[in-house]
């Protein structure tokens, strides 16, 4: 059965979806008010808790001042959510990924912690290429990744995450207006509302 992707209302058919939502599109709006206490990221994940998130990503502290494990587990899950995105809507494969086997020279770009070292790259890729929840063997999904975190936004911090890495958003989208919009709402200088757009369909 189809699903409101703002809300999560259940449809019949995707026919009823569509002669309802002129109508629930302002009920929906509504009820996208801002919640302040999403401006932390969601505790049910595998990682520890972060406030200002979005803030984080902007002043390009998001990795800092956090467990060594979860900045490595940060970094697998971008990555393959970046790989997913780039197949979904690019029709792109990263060479020498799941996607697609060939020589890769690496990115630059990041911005990791001060404690970042040679051995930590070397414990990150440790990581990934260990059997379990962060191999780069498995590919990863937007939904999976929410439901690993506990948290519907987090895909979306990854993928800000993935565009500092990469320089460039998915399909080329900036998304430095909206990573600024949801800063300004975690520090309380924002509107009092958001929209995501459920970019799975």
């Amino acid at each position: 059965l189809p699903r409101c992707g703002r809300c999560s209302t259940l449809y019949c058919s995707r026919d009823c979806q569509a002669q309802h939502w002129p109508e629930h599109k302002r009920e929906c709006s509504r009820s996208r008010i801002f919640d302040r206490s999403q401006a932390t990221s969601a505790n049910q994940g595998p990682i520890q808790d972060v406030v200002d998130p979005f803030s984080r990503l902007d002043r390009g502290t998001y990795l800092h001042d956090r467990p060594e494990q979860d900045v490595y587990r940060l970094l697998i899950d971008t990555y393959r959510l970046r790989m997913d995105d780039n197949e979904k809507f690019e029709d792109f494969r990263e060479v020498d990924s799941i996607y697609a086997a060939k020589d890769n020279d690496g990115q630059k770009g990041f911005f990791l912690p001060s404690w970042w070292t040679a051995e930590s790259r070397t414990a990150c890729e440790g990581l990934g290429s260990t059997r379990g929840e962060w191999c780069l063997l498995d590919k990863v999904s937007k939904d999976g990744i929410a439901t690993r975190y506990g948290d519907g936004r987090f895909p979306m911090q990854l993928r800000m995450l993935g565009e500092v890495i990469y320089g460039r958003g998915v399909m080329g989208a900036d998304g430095a207006g909206m990573r600024k919009m949801l800063a300004s709402q975690e520090a309380g200088r924002g509107p009092l509302y958001s929209s995501m757009i459920d970019a799975s369909k």
